[in-house]
């Protein structure tokens, strides 16, 4: 799998994210499978950047919600990916489907009642 990451790194040196996200995806499902929450987290924020690259706007937005939801990033980082779901509801109509459609589980977590 590390062969897999660094070919994602290189074709995203080289302009070409539709390559890198296949790559990236399947890192993913490894590191889901094994369970190594901090790797998940740092590929998510690769596969993001392909995302937004590749205007994948309804994947982008559940991978946003994904990263803002997750206690391995700093709070910085959270808020960012806040910000960009926020701001993935400004922007003008693309001509495509009006909705955009966010699972919300791992975005909250309730402290106490």
């Amino acid at each position: 799998q590390l062969l897999g990451k660094d070919l994602a790194d290189f074709y995203m040196k080289k302009g070409q994210p539709q390559e890198a996200e296949m790559y990236l995806q399947e890192a993913l499902k490894t590191y889901q499978a094994e369970g190594w929450p901090l790797l998940i987290a740092h590929t998510r924020k690769q596969l993001a950047e392909c995302q937004k690259q590749l205007q994948q706007t309804q994947n982008y937005l559940q991978t946003s919600s994904l990263l803002a939801g997750d206690a391995n990033l700093t709070e910085t980082e959270r808020i960012h990916f806040c910000q960009e779901i926020l701001n993935l509801t400004k922007e003008p109509d693309s001509g495509q489907d009006d909705r955009l459609l966010l699972g919300m589980e791992g975005f909250l977590h309730l402290q106490s009642l």
